[in-house]
């Protein structure tokens, strides 16, 4: 689906747990496209980074009208010859004053009325509420297409093994043990439990720890760290017998 809405030129909006590979789903897609990725992080913007700050200089010299700056991430949509996908990452913890220039961004492909004319594409992508998102405005999920990203094993252990970058050890856990690759939706109390991308962080530890020479405790503990005390006592337990068997 991002593929194609990137081809036709609309918008998308991606939501799913977090560490389903919302973000490194849509970069994968704008790089196979051959297409210009420019990414924004909308959590940490507010209005004036999205629709400019006024032109006081400006505005003093002309006397009559006031124009505005824009920020850098416009300049490839505005002024380079390739084509642009914008990612906007984390939309359910965009400030809501951002609705109104993201409005303009996506129905129109322009920003204060000056154009984007490189601008191809728009993808955003979010949390769930039950993970302390926020719903963004209607309005704006109207302009764009909606998915639910629904990770599950079997997709995660198929991209596991054509990235060839996780950890052996670990694609035979979550392979034995399926229920694992997830946590709970809720996570209560907890700071950490298992995610696809806190397997990821693991397995770039333990490759590392190896590399350096840590013993398997350390290697152990620090998995737990990633994934959660539940979650890495059964690792810790089923990478012992790992271990003596391969």
């Amino acid at each position: 689906h991002v593929d194609g809405t990137i081809q036709v030129g609309g918008n998308i909006a991606v939501f799913g747990r977090r560490g389903t590979g919302k973000t490194e789903i849509s970069k994968s897609q704008i790089k196979k496209a051959n297409m210009k990725e420019v990414y924004i992080n909308l959590s940490v913007l507010e209005r004036v980074d999205m629709g400019g700050y006024p032109n006081i200089m400006a505005a003093q010299l002309q006397k009559k009208f006031v124009d505005f700056l824009l920020p850098q991430f416009y300049e490839p949509m505005m002024e380079r010859k390739e084509d642009v996908v914008a990612l906007f990452d984390e939309v359910d913890k965009a400030d809501p004053s951002l609705w109104a220039p993201l409005l303009e961004f996506t129905q129109f492909r322009s920003i204060n009325q000056q154009p984007l004319p490189h601008l191809k594409a728009i993808i955003m992508t979010g949390n769930l509420l039950s993970e302390g998102g926020a719903r963004p405005s209607l309005p704006l999920l109207d302009r764009s297409e909606k998915y639910l990203v629904e990770a599950d094993t079997s997709s995660w252990l198929q991209w596991a093994g054509k990235q060839g970058n996780i950890h052996p050890a670990i694609t035979a856990y979550v392979s034995d043990n399926p229920k694992e690759l997830f946590g709970s939706v809720d996570p209560e109390d907890r700071y950490a439990d298992p995610s696809p991308s806190g397997w990821d962080r693991a397995s770039q530890i333990i490759y590392k720890g190896e590399a350096l020479g840590w013993d398997t405790e350390i290697r152990n503990k620090k998995v737990s760290g990633c994934v959660g005390k539940s979650a890495g006592i059964k690792y810790s337990s089923y990478y012992t017998h790992y271990q003596k068997l391969l």
